[in-house]
C-alpha cells in the first residue's frame, strides 16, 4: 500500500448537521431590497438543530459545508412570521 499523500491527508468538507455551531454570511432582501445582511464584523451565528432561526433557513442550511454558496427562498409556512417574502438571497457557510 502507497503512504498517503498530502491531498490524501487533506480534511474533507464536513457537511452540517444537528448541534453544530455554524457561522455564515448573508443578505436578507425583502421585494428585492436589502433589509439586513451580516458583516465582518456582525457575523451570523448559531447551533443547528436548536430552533434559533427560522425553520425554512436552518432546512437549507442542512448539509452544506464551508464555503458553499445558497441562494435560499423560504416558503411563508416555514416562516416565524406569517410574511411572505424572499430571504437570504448570497447565503454563504463561513465555517
Amino acid at each position: 500500500m502507497a503512504p498517503a499523500t498530502a491531498a490524501d491527508r487533506q480534511a474533507k468538507p464536513v457537511a452540517i448537521t444537528d448541534n453544530m455551531q455554524v457561522t455564515l454570511d448573508y443578505t436578507l432582501t425583502v421585494d428585492g431590497q436589502v433589509v439586513d445582511a451580516s458583516t465582518k464584523e456582525r457575523p451570523f451565528k448559531y447551533v443547528q438543530g436548536r430552533k434559533q432561526i427560522i425553520p425554512g433557513l436552518e432546512q437549507a442550511v442542512a448539509g452544506l459545508t464551508v464555503g458553499d454558496t445558497k441562494k435560499v427562498t423560504v416558503a411563508p409556512e416555514l416562516l416565524q412570521s406569517a410574511q411572505p417574502y424572499t430571504p437570504f438571497s448570497g447565503l454563504r457557510i463561513v465555517r
